[in-house]
């Protein structure tokens, strides 16, 4: 039996096959083709590829240049660069020699055995799930209950448990249970473990917040803390139950949601998409998508998690679902249009002590004419209030040369955190237009500018952002006028006053509406 031992230990080979498969498991996402896996394999061994810390060291375009595309390889970067997965091969060798030796140190239940690289023990499940343990076969109900009963005990017996925490806990139970807890749809399965372990965590840490928030047993300091100042400023025009929806969707576990959740992500990377199940699954997801994003993680990483959320098909269905209003909104916003288009042409011929402004409205008033398309009384309404509350239209949209390439774009140093629009070509000749997030852009097709505009606004409540009081007036125009949110409070940034709207756009409403009744009498 010793011998045995000794002889797992000392050979390589296992720890080594474990290693690459973990590098594999990495890379495999993001190849253009399964057939293309032996070329990945041959070019990591001349590289020298041992390990994940190794392919953490690759130049990606450079080295894997041929196989992994550009785009696909700044993106294996990115979730390389925030894996938090270190010393891999020390928890490896930790997991092989568990498995090797637990036969030896644990004769009698698998369900007594310990983790002895972080001192934490498996927690006992109830008798039924204990016995298709032993048979090797799990239905969905039993599967949650190991995720909840494990995710439970690692709440109590750790400090603040984490992806790292979850990832050794992962390991160990496919390690402990292999056939069990296999995955078929799934190669790294100790990964989809860890996911669904930590995704249990946050959804009974925000159980657990929004229980003392109703029962009032919230520290006195915590009602007047900038954290729920923010929140308050972060749920403004939101549905209250669809801000952090807390259930799982009928007939949904975490188990089924994880997978629909990897299926939109390997999906993403296809050229034929069965477009109607991509709908689908991002409706049932979306509470999985909401937890992401009040975790306040990087837009980048929720892209990378869910990259339909920037598809505007889907970030409008966000948006819609989230505040609760009508998918008709905007349309309804299209019929005000022709009275505040002859709204703002009265201002820019009314005489005014300002001549710069003046001029600036009508120059605006001018373009309009000489443009005749289907967004220029929109693009002209939104310019001349921006003009006459003298915000900077900058600041929303920015403009490239028709030339530049979406690469260009994204590296360039114009393109600020905020919620913003790229326009490549003049503003008023329908140019190809892009919207970012975080310097990050949300989907790479091009929109239309009025389309752009819309889904930059959107972007501020799907993504959890506050207003820039630099453009205050004009989104809460945007938020009024087209989607009807005028509730007590309002959503910009350090602004302490509980005003709806900012001062200037309260003029230019009450100026607009004293024009309609003239005109309309």
């Amino acid at each position: 039996m010793d011998n045995s031992n000794s002889n797992d230990e000392d050979n390589p080979l296992p720890v080594s096959t474990f290693r690459m498969q973990l590098v594999l498991n990495k890379c495999r996402p993001y190849l253009s083709l399964p057939e293309d896996e032996p070329i990945l394999v041959e070019r990591l061994n001349k590289l020298g590829v041992n390990c994940l810390d190794d392919l953490k060291l690759l130049n990606f375009e450079n080295d894997l240049k041929g196989i992994i595309k550009i785009i696909q390889c700044r993106q294996l970067h990115l979730e390389l660069s925030k894996d938090v997965t270190i010393n891999e091969s020390i928890d490896t060798q930790s997991v092989i020699h568990n498995v090797s030796s637990s036969s030896v140190e644990h004769e009698g239940s698998p369900i007594s055995q310990s983790n002895t690289v972080f001192g934490f023990k498996i927690p006992k499940f109830r008798k039924s799930v204990r016995k298709a343990l032993q048979k090797g076969s799990l239905r969905n109900d039993e599967r949650l209950h190991i995720i909840e009963t494990v995710s439970n005990h690692m709440l109590d017996t750790m400090s603040n448990p984490g992806l790292r925490e979850c990832r050794r806990v992962g390991r160990m139970l496919e390690s402990k249970f292999p056939s069990a807890l296999k995955n078929k749809e799934f190669d790294d399965n100790s990964e989809y473990i860890a996911k669904q372990l930590l995704h249990h965590i946050y959804y009974v840490r925000r159980k657990e917040r929004q229980d003392l928030k109703q029962r009032g047993s919230l520290p006195h300091n915590y009602s007047s803390s900038s954290k729920t100042f923010n929140e308050k400023k972060n749920q403004y025009g939101t549905h209250p139950e669809r801000y952090d929806p807390s259930s799982i969707p009928d007939g949904e576990t975490l188990s089924t949601l994880e997978q629909k959740k990897n299926w939109l992500k390997a999906t993403y990377l296809l050229v034929d998409i069965d477009w109607n199940r991509v709908t689908s699954y991002m409706k049932t997801t979306y509470a999985s998508q909401r937890q992401m994003i009040l975790n306040d993680d990087p837009i980048d990483t929720i892209l990378l998690e869910w990259p339909f959320l920037g598809k505007e098909l889907y970030l409008k269905n966000h948006f819609y679902y989230l505040t609760n209003i009508e998918d008709k909104a905007i349309d309804n916003f299209k019929t005000k249009i022709p009275k505040m288009l002859k709204f703002v042409q009265a201002e820019a011929e009314r005489k005014r002590k300002d001549n710069k402004l003046q001029t600036r409205l009508m120059n605006i008033i001018k373009k309009h004419d000489n443009n005749k398309n289907n967004y220029s009384d929109f693009l002209t309404i939104l310019l001349c209030y921006m003009a006459i509350m003298k915000e900077n239209f900058e600041l929303m949209c920015i403009m490239f040369e028709d030339t530049c390439s979406h690469d260009e774009v994204q590296s360039s140093q114009k393109i600020i955190s905020t919620p913003i629009v790229a326009c490549l070509g003049d503003i008023w000749s329908n140019p190809k237009c892009f919207v970012f997030v975080d310097k990050q852009c949300l989907w790479r097709e091009p929109l239309a500018v009025e389309e752009a505009i819309i889904i930059m606004f959107m972007s501020y409540y799907v993504f959890n952002i506050q207003y820039p009081k630099e453009l205050a007036g004009i989104l809460q125009f945007l938020q009024s006028s087209m989607f009807n949110i005028n509730e007590k409070g309002n959503k910009v940034k350090k602004k302490t006053s509980s005003e709806k709207f900012v001062p200037k756009l309260l003029k230019l409403m009450t100026d607009y509406d004293t024009y309609v009744k003239k005109w309309t009498c």
